[in-house]
């Protein structure tokens, strides 16, 4: 009997830190997206998109915003934008810890001045950082 109950508490502390684990930041390909004349962020500075409102003012074009609504769902998650110019061979990329959504920004050391948009889905309570990496692949 005991032994059965020592199982039973031990999996139920198992499963739900498996359960935070299991979720994964996900990109999402902004095809169709044309950015206007709007002042971008810097790739260190996010724009976090927590509802539908939010998102239809950050993209102007209907079909984008429809496309990536079918990629997310606000009452459990949210979208990190990131938009800025810099080196083509700029990077950005993200990893999920327990509670906060990580990251990394990685400049290029080319001197052509390039675009990047980037639109990732995290889980809606988790924080967001930006790390900086190192210059260069």
């Amino acid at each position: 009997m005991k032994k059965s109950m020592l199982v039973a508490v031990a999996l139920s502390l198992v499963v739900p830190a498996y359960a935070v684990a299991a979720e994964e930041i996900k990109e999402i390909k902004l095809e169709g997206f044309k950015p206007t004349g709007r002042p971008m962020t810097r790739a260190t500075m996010p724009t976090e998109i927590k509802t539908a409102d939010e998102l239809a003012k950050t993209f102007p074009q209907e079909e984008v915003v429809a496309a990536i609504k079918k990629e997310v769902n606000f009452d459990k998650q949210k979208l990190v934008f990131f938009a800025w110019a810099g080196s083509g061979q700029d990077k950005v990329s993200g990893e999920m810890g327990k509670e906060e959504a990580v990251f990394t920004y990685k400049p290029g050391l080319t001197r052509d001045l390039r675009t990047h948009h980037h639109l990732f889905v995290v889980p809606k309570d988790a924080k967001v950082k930006v790390e900086m990496g190192k210059f260069g692949k």
